[in-house]
């Protein structure tokens, strides 16, 4: 009966304890899924970064161009525009894919509606040098609408880079909070097993040692009864030798 008792108590533990590192597993395994995904939001949001910091300088470097050009009247200055723009493109293609906060979504588009703007006006201002001359094409890049377009391009991109933010920094909270969950889950592991350890091996000590006790006791009393029977064997040798001999 003590013996199927200790089966059982054996395998309740071992399902106990499975229960428990599989618990622990899924959880430390959900915890490193969201660092991963939080590590590649920030990977993510570096880029984007990088986008609006390479767009803000490609579209210096074509205003460039054209200011060298309008002020010199030398084309040579135009080597090399029509690539920056198609970058110019590229870069607000590269912020077309962001999909995760609409703040940005909302703002990208208007980003992208004043830069083809700009690149338009750019075009006419080299148009108009060309037709009407340099006094017109300065005017027209100097004009008002060209220095609203420009300003509504820094607020938006700013607008763009604070939204930015904010969710960065809301990334990396969550990305702490994972690493500090998973690191607890590593403890939380650690010490279940060494509870569960201690657990086991103090229950089999203790059973071990009931066992050595009742085998003492079994040994104790079948001793005292052998001696016993031994004393009665004795006793009645005795008596039939005793009866067996005459008076």
């Amino acid at each position: 009966m003590l013996r199927k008792r200790f089966i059982y108590y054996i395998i309740a533990t071992f399902v106990a304890g499975n229960a428990l590192l599989i618990f622990i597993q899924y959880t430390s395994t959900k915890n490193v899924n969201l660092l991963i995904s939080g590590n590649e939001k920030v990977i993510s949001e570096l880029r984007v970064r990088n986008d609006l910091k390479e767009l803000d300088g490609d579209i210096t470097y074509v205003d460039n161009k054209i200011a060298g050009t309008l002020y010199t009247k030398d084309s040579s200055h135009l080597a090399g525009m029509d690539l920056k723009i198609d970058e110019v493109k590229s870069d607000i293609d590269s912020l077309q894919r962001i999909s995760d906060d609409d703040t940005s979504v909302k703002y990208i588009d208007v980003l992208d509606r004043l830069v083809n703007a700009k690149l338009s006006l750019g075009k006419r201002v080299l148009d108009t040098l060309y037709l009407t001359g340099r006094q017109a094409a300065e005017n027209l890049l100097n004009s008002d609408s060209a220095k609203n377009m420009d300003d509504s391009i820094k607020i938006v991109t700013n607008i763009i880079e604070t939204s930015r933010q904010k969710l960065l920094a809301s990334v990396i909270l969550s990305i702490s909070k994972s690493g500090k969950k998973a690191l607890s889950m590593g403890t939380v592991l650690i010490v279940s097993v060494l509870f569960a350890g201690a657990i086991l091996f103090w229950f089999i000590i203790t059973t071990l040692q009931k066992q050595s006790q009742l085998i003492a006791e079994l040994n104790a009393k079948d001793k005292k009864l052998r001696e016993a029977a031994k004393i009665k064997d004795n006793f009645l040798a005795n008596m039939s030798h005793e009866i067996r001999t005459p008076l």
